[in-house]
């Protein structure tokens, strides 16, 4: 019996491991039958701009994970999926991701690349490098996700290994023709820009021309000359005779009594041609006469008119004035200057001086107060009336104190109290013919007792 069991058991593990090993086996060769080919291919190329499509060739494929790579010289701009499904793309990388779920069947277009071109040198194989990173395959079994088939999928890159260059069809000016040398044009390759054929292009005439001038001059020759701008030559020269100097200015200096004169007849080119000398004259003599005045000298002298010279002057002093007596032009008064005037009899001249005021001797003097009392460190004013009422515009008034350790006062009346005690203010003449007084009593205010008694002040008041 346990023999029996072996054997069963056996043939079970047997038949297990062929179901697990036969649909690798027809996985496998449908993998084999299957591997697809990618292949890049050049759509279009200028000097400036390569495009690129990536095709299946053979084949097919479910989803396909795919990055291309390029050279230096080229800049990826773009990219463009063509087949449906879900895609995605990332134009920084190069790197497109494609999910279908439905197989892409070659021959079929995936997706165009385009790429600016950092310089014009023609693309070749080796300027685009493509990478398959995923590639799937359906399987036929419905509940698997499908074949990695990456290593396995051909890669075809169908740029040229070496650039080959595309005529185009219209002639470019590559020198232009001048008027003396030929210029020469070319075919220029489509793809790179190098010129693919050259030929000549015939000379042309002078036809923009300009004529430079240098003038003559009294004593070198000028010149006339054509200038081509296309060529930049001269084409032609002719010489212009000098016409030698011609009178264009005269210069004339007239002679002085003394000095000789001259005529120069100059040409327009500075040069003087001829110079005449013109002899000096004699003086003009005349009888010149200044009559003196009060404040100025005279005199007696020759005089030459045309060059100012002066001979033999004699001078006249001058006479002084004759004044007249000193008259009252404007009366002063008590309270006001008056005007004195003179005249000189010779020569009309005036002066004029300050009458003084009118004075009036003072014969009274009023106090304003006979008496005052005020505050220690206080301030009052004393004024006073003058008599007769004609002495107040002249009169001096000197003011004084009797103690000014008590009280001061100033030229204009005003009296400090500065200590207690009397004094006597005096108002007077500057002779002291004329007095007036006022007796002043300086103490202490309520406000002051308070702080020397109550509050201890009494220091300060020291």
């Amino acid at each position: 019996m346990k023999k029996i069991l072996q054997k069963s058991l056996s043939v079970f593990l047997g038949l297990l491991m062929m179901l697990t090993v036969l649909p690798a086996l027809a996985l496998a060769t449908d993998t084999e039958a299957a591997v697809p080919s990618i292949t890049i291919e050049k759509t279009s190329e200028t000097p400036t701009q390569l495009v690129i499509t990536v095709k299946l060739t053979e084949n097919l494929i479910n989803c396909l994970d795919m990055q291309i790579a390029a050279g230096e010289n080229l800049e990826l701009t773009a990219i463009e999926i063509l087949c449906g499904g879900s895609s995605s793309f990332n134009v920084s990388n190069g790197k497109i991701s494609i999910a279908n779920s439905d197989d892409i069947v070659a021959p079929a277009a995936i997706a165009v690349y385009t790429f600016d071109k950092l310089n014009a040198t023609g693309s070749t194989a080796d300027s685009i490098d493509i990478t398959v990173l995923t590639c799937y395959i359906e399987a036929d079994d419905p509940e698997s996700n499908g074949v990695d088939v990456t290593d396995a999928a051909v890669v075809i890159n169908g740029l040229p290994e070496e650039h080959t260059h595309i005529p185009g069809t219209e002639w470019g000016i590559v020198d232009a023709p001048t008027c003396g040398e030929e210029g020469t044009e070319a075919l220029f390759c489509t793809e790179c820009g190098d010129a693919t054929e050259t030929r000549p292009i015939p000379t042309t005439e002078h036809k923009n021309t300009k004529t430079e001038t240098t003038n003559p001059t009294c004593t070198e020759d000028g010149l006339e000359r054509v200038y081509c701008n296309d060529c930049e030559k001269y084409v032609s020269e002719t010489v212009l005779k000098s016409p030698g100097h011609v009178v264009a200015d005269t210069e004339l200096k007239l002679p002085s009594c003394t000095e000789p004169g001259y005529e120069k007849l100059i040409c327009s080119c500075g040069h003087v041609i001829s110079t005449t000398v013109l002899d000096p004259t004699d003086h003009l003599w005349i009888d010149d006469v200044k009559t003196p005045t009060c404040t100025e000298d005279g005199y007696i002298r020759k005089y030459c008119p045309a060059c100012q010279a002066i001979d033999n002057e004699q001078p006249l002093g001058h006479t002084n004035h004759s004044w007249s007596d000193w008259e009252i032009v404007k009366k002063p008064t008590y309270s006001a200057t008056g005007i004195e005037r003179r005249i000189c009899g010779n020569c009309g001249a005036d002066e004029e001086r300050v009458a003084p005021k009118l004075v009036a001797e003072v014969s009274q003097i009023v106090m304003s107060q006979a008496e005052i009392s005020m505050n220690f460190r206080g301030t009052t004013r004393l004024f006073v009336n003058v008599y007769p009422e004609e002495a107040a515009y002249s009169a001096e008034i000197i003011w004084t104190s009797s103690n000014e350790s008590v009280a001061t006062v100033s030229e204009d009346g005003a009296v400090y109290g500065a200590n207690l005690g009397t004094a006597t203010i005096t108002a007077s003449t500057p002779d002291g013919s004329v007095v007036a007084t006022c007796e002043v009593e300086v103490k202490y205010s309520f406000l002051q007792w308070i702080i020397v008694y109550i509050l201890f002040g009494w220091i300060w008041y020291l």
